[in-house]
C-alpha cells in the first residue's frame, strides 16, 4: 500500500491539480527519501507546471539508482523536449525505447520530436508503430493528426477514434481543430477550438487555434493590408527606397497643391501614401483590435494584446480628428499632428507586443519624442512640413533597426 501522502499526491496529480500535489510528494519524501513514487510524481509535477530545471534535477537524480527504468528515461526526454532541447530528447527517448520497445508513449513523444525536426513522413511512421502497440494511444493519436494533414493521407478515422476515446480532452479537440483548419473546414476547425477552450480556457494550443481561425475567416485582413506588405518586403532591401518615395510624395503634392485645379487630389494622395507606406506595420495592432472586439477576445489575447488593440484603437480615433480639422481648417499644421499620431499609434502599439526591454524601452521614448515634435510644431506652425520630415525619417529608423535591438 503507497504512503498516504504519496498515494494523495497521485491523486491530485491525476486531477490535474500539480501545485497542491507538489506538496504530498514532498512531506511524502520528507518521511522517506527514498520514496521512488514521490520522486518521480514529484518531477512530474514540476514538468507540468513548466518548471524544467526543478524536474530536471530530480530525474537526473532517480537515474543514479535507476538507469535501466525506462519512464524515469521517457519523462527526463519529455523534460528536453518541452524545454526545446531536441537533440537530447531524441536521445532519451531512443534509450527508453531500447529498453522497453513495447510501450505506445515512447513513440508519441517521438513522433513529436520528429515534428519539432520537421520530418513529417518519420512523425507519421513512428506514430502508426506506437498505434500497431495500442490502437488507443492518445498521443500517438493526436500526432498522427497533426502530420496527416501536411501529407497527402486521410485521418479522418483518427480523429473519430480519437474523439470516441475521450471527447472531453481539450489538447485533442484543439489538434484536430488545426487539422480541419488546414483543410479549410473553418466552419468545423472554430467548433473544435470552441470546445476545447470551454474544456480548457488556458490551453495555448486552442486560444492558438482560435486566433488562427480568426486571422484566417478574416481574410479581408491580408487583402486590405495586401500591397503596403509586398511594398514593405521591397523596400526592406534597401531602405534608401523609402526616402526616395518621400520626396516623390511631397513633389506630388507640392504639384497638387500649387495648382488649384487639383488641390483637391491632395487629401486622398495623401491618405493613399500613409496607407501604402505604414499599412504593414499596422496588421498586429489591427487584427488585435479586431479579435479584442470578437466575442472570443476576452480570453484569446493576452494583456499586452490588449493593451496594443486599445491604443491602437484611440491613437486611430486621435488621428482621424486631427485629419478632419485639417480638412476644415486647411492648416498643414494638423496634417503633421495627424501623420505623428499614426506613427505613435505604431510604436506604442508595436512596443506593448515586444519582449525585449531595450526595444520596447526605444518604441515608448519614440512616441515621446513624436509628442515632442508636435507640441514644438505649435510653436512653429510654418516649419510643420519639416516637422514632418523629421518624423517620418526617425521612423523609417525604427522600422529598420528594431529588429536589432537586443
Amino acid at each position: 500500500m503507497k504512503p498516504n501522502n504519496t498515494a494523495r499526491g497521485i491523486q491530485l496529480f491525476k486531477l490535474g491539480k500539480y501545485e497542491k500535489s507538489i506538496q504530498y510528494f514532498k512531506d511524502a519524501l520528507a518521511e522517506n527519501v527514498n520514496d521512488f513514487e514521490a520522486k518521480y510524481y514529484l518531477a512530474f509535477s514540476l514538468l507540468c507546471l513548466k518548471k524544467f530545471k526543478e524536474s530536471e534535477d530530480i530525474l537526473l537524480n532517480l537515474l543514479k539508482n535507476n538507469a535501466e527504468n525506462e519512464y524515469v528515461v521517457f519523462l527526463l526526454a519529455k523534460n528536453k523536449y518541452f524545454s526545446k532541447n531536441i537533440k537530447e530528447a531524441e536521445k532519451l527517448i531512443n534509450t527508453a525505447i531500447g529498453i522497453n520497445p513495447n510501450e505506445a508513449d515512447f513513440f508519441g513523444i517521438k513522433a513529436y520530436i520528429y515534428i519539432a525536426k520537421k520530418e513529417h513522413e518519420s512523425a507519421i511512421k513512428t506514430a502508426k508503430v506506437g498505434l500497431k502497440i495500442n490502437a488507443e494511444n492518445k498521443l500517438c493519436l493526436n500526432a498522427l493528426i497533426n502530420e496527416t494533414g501536411k501529407v497527402k493521407e486521410e485521418n479522418s478515422d483518427n480523429m473519430n477514434n480519437l474523439l470516441h476515446l475521450d471527447p472531453n480532452d481539450a489538447f485533442s479537440q484543439a489538434n484536430i481543430g488545426f487539422s480541419r483548419l488546414r483543410k479549410h473546414n473553418y466552419e468545423e476547425a472554430k467548433a473544435h477550438f470552441k470546445i476545447a477552450l470551454s474544456l480548457d480556457p488556458n490551453l495555448k494550443l486552442a486560444k492558438d487555434g482560435m486566433l488562427a481561425y480568426l486571422k484566417l475567416k478574416g481574410n479581408y485582413i491580408n487583402f486590405l493590408f495586401g500591397i503596403p506588405l509586398i511594398i514593405s518586403k521591397f523596400t526592406s532591401k534597401n531602405p534608401l527606397n523609402l526616402i526616395f518615395g518621400f520626396f516623390v510624395f511631397i513633389f506630388i503634392y507640392s504639384q497638387f497643391y500649387y495648382y488649384e485645379r487639383f488641390t483637391f487630389l491632395c487629401i486622398p494622395f495623401t491618405i493613399l501614401y500613409l496607407y501604402l507606406i505604414l499599412g504593414s506595420w499596422m496588421v498586429k495592432p489591427f487584427f488585435n483590435l479586431k479579435v479584442l472586439f470578437s466575442k472570443y477576445g476576452k480570453h484569446l489575447l493576452s494583456d499586452h494584446q490588449k493593451k496594443s488593440g486599445i491604443s491602437f484603437l484611440v491613437l486611430g480615433l486621435m488621428t482621424l480628428t486631427s485629419f478632419i480639422t485639417f480638412i476644415i481648417l486647411k492648416k498643414q499644421l494638423f496634417l503633421m499632428i495627424a501623420f505623428s499620431l499614426i506613427c505613435t499609434s505604431i510604436t506604442i502599439s508595436r512596443g506593448f507586443l515586444i519582449d525585449i526591454k531595450n526595444a520596447k524601452t526605444f518604441s515608448y521614448s519614440l512616441s515621446i519624442f513624436f509628442f515632442l515634435i508636435s507640441c514644438l510644431a505649435f510653436f512653429y506652425p510654418d516649419k510643420s512640413l519639416w516637422f514632418g520630415v523629421i518624423i517620418f525619417v526617425t521612423f523609417i529608423a525604427y522600422t529598420r533597426n528594431l529588429n536589432t535591438i537586443k
